[in-house]
């Protein structure tokens, strides 16, 4: 009986397709293996930017704020009054 099965023939149009759906399945896996790596390698470049953005906000913005803040504690209510933001971080430091 195994010999019968093994006689069967399978028409040539059938092994075309079988053999263009593997080359597709291994084409397909390839290009998800590129873009993996492609979509890594941008994540990595996103992070480093917005970490070079967060720390150039924290050197032009947060700084001079700190600064005034340490330096004219006394009398910062004074000065606040042209830093809306350093008014609003006042309220909050003296709230807690």
């Amino acid at each position: 009986m195994s010999s019968e099965a093994a006689k069967v023939a399978v028409p040539e149009s059938v092994l075309r397709k079988q053999k263009r759906e593997e080359q597709w399945a291994a084409d397909k896996k390839e290009k998800a293996l590129v873009e993996k790596k492609k979509s890594i390698e941008s994540r990595k470049l996103i992070s480093s930017r917005a970490k070079q953005y967060a720390e150039e906000y924290d050197a032009q913005v947060i700084s001079p704020i700190r600064s005034i803040l340490y330096i004219t504690s006394e009398c910062a209510f004074v000065r606040a009054a042209c830093y809306p933001v350093l008014s609003f971080g006042l309220l909050v430091r003296d709230c807690l």
